[in-house]
């Protein structure tokens, strides 16, 4: 029996996904991944097959509480028969410390999870996972290979197991791109500039701005122009490898010819993502025209970056 895939089928699968990695929900353990299954970690290795993979992610966090992981920028490209699912995670821990205090650690980085039809069944078949920083009470991620944040690249560091040239979504073929509508299309828009511009991928950037587009971006200043953005945003990321932007999309409004788009991205800090009366917290947000292109791709034409914390 062919299994039909849907793009917010695969987000249900994603969002699974991330509750067992914290080891709170075992009973969809095995419905959830293929036998064959693969698992590649940036920050403790490999596993092959249903039960190694299993038994990798429920020692994570061996010893520690609290544990929760959540996902934003998703990006979800495909077919009816597979579905490739990028996003960013970020996540949290808490363990006894040297003072017998609670002790919290921070995490995020970047995912990419495959799911295919397999015998009739929607199941993941690979995962991707790429740890990019940590920060609070590092030592209670005993046996994770951190990245290094204080410092540039030296030979011997390891390879990332996420190379966005040859893993994202948008340059992969053999997936359809499927964005069910005109306001996931928009907001995708800058998913591809966070994507493109905290890995790096700069090739990718290239499809984010029209050509006579322009930003406010502090310290950057006013940039005018495609190529002017695309520079400075390159000579400005290089710096920083552990550079995150994660956001979700508040307010998007259509003109009425469907040929233009007003966006409002909030940007999520990490460990500070709630109020103390449970509202949503965001630390700045971006207020964005986008166009829809002669390819029926949107496009950033301007942006700007206001800081300040904000509630939705």
């Amino acid at each position: 029996m062919k299994v039909s895939l849907r793009p917010e089928d695969a987000q249900v699968e994603l969002f699974q996904f991330l509750e067992v990695w914290a080891n709170r929900s075992p009973a969809v353990d095995q419905k959830l991944f293929s036998p064959t299954v693969t698992l590649s970690s940036g920050h403790r290795g490999n596993a092959l097959g249903r039960a190694d993979v299993i038994n990798h992610l429920h020692s994570e966090f061996t010893g520690l509480s609290g544990v929760d992981i959540q996902a934003t920028n998703i990006r979800v490209t495909a077919t009816e028969r597979e579905a490739l699912v990028s996003a960013y995670f970020h996540g949290k821990a808490e363990g006894a410390s040297s003072a017998d205090e609670v002790a919290t650690v921070l995490f995020g980085g970047v995912l990419i999870v495959e799911i295919g039809d397999d015998s009739g069944a929607r199941r993941i078949q690979t995962i991707r996972v790429q740890t990019q920083w940590a920060e609070g009470s590092v030592e209670l991620l005993g046996g994770w290979s951190l990245p290094q944040m204080k410092r540039q690249w030296r030979p011997g560091d390891p390879a990332s197991v996420i190379v966005s040239e040859l893993d994202a979504p948008w340059h992969r073929t053999g997936h359809a791109s499927v964005l069910p509508t005109d306001e996931d299309a928009i907001a995708d828009a800058w998913f591809r500039y966070a994507w493109a511009l905290d890995q790096a991928d700069f090739a990718l950037l290239t499809d984010v701005f029209t050509e006579g587009a322009e930003a406010e971006l502090p310290p950057m200043g006013h940039l005018r122009g495609q190529r002017t953005l695309i520079a400075t945003l390159k000579a400005f990321r290089q710096p920083w490898p552990w550079m995150k932007h994660y956001g979700t999309p508040i307010a998007i409004d259509l003109s009425s010819d469907r040929s233009t788009a007003d966006l409002v991205i909030a940007r999520i800090m990490p460990g500070q993502t709630e109020t103390e009366e449970g509202k949503p917290l965001f630390g700045a947000h971006y207020r964005i025209k986008a166009e829809r292109g002669p390819d029926a791709r949107w496009r950033i034409s301007r942006m700007q970056y206001i800081p300040g914390w904000i509630t939705a």
